[in-house]
């Protein structure tokens, strides 16, 4: 069988869970896509989403 090369694509807290489920299985992810980081709340401070941050932190 061949390797599979993942594309995750996701943006909110569940969409981080199973990125994170899979690469805890060792499921080759190649690349993530989310939605770009937005400002939120009065201070307008930039958000990003739950699976920039973890996607970053594993790198």
């Amino acid at each position: 069988m061949r390797d599979l090369r993942i594309v995750f694509m996701g943006t909110p807290d569940f969409a981080a869970t199973i990125l994170k489920h899979l690469v805890e299985h060792n499921i080759h992810i190649v690349g993530v896509i989310t939605a770009a980081d937005k400002p939120a709340g009065r201070g307008r401070k930039i958000n990003e989403s739950a699976v920039k941050k973890y996607a970053l932190h594993k790198t």
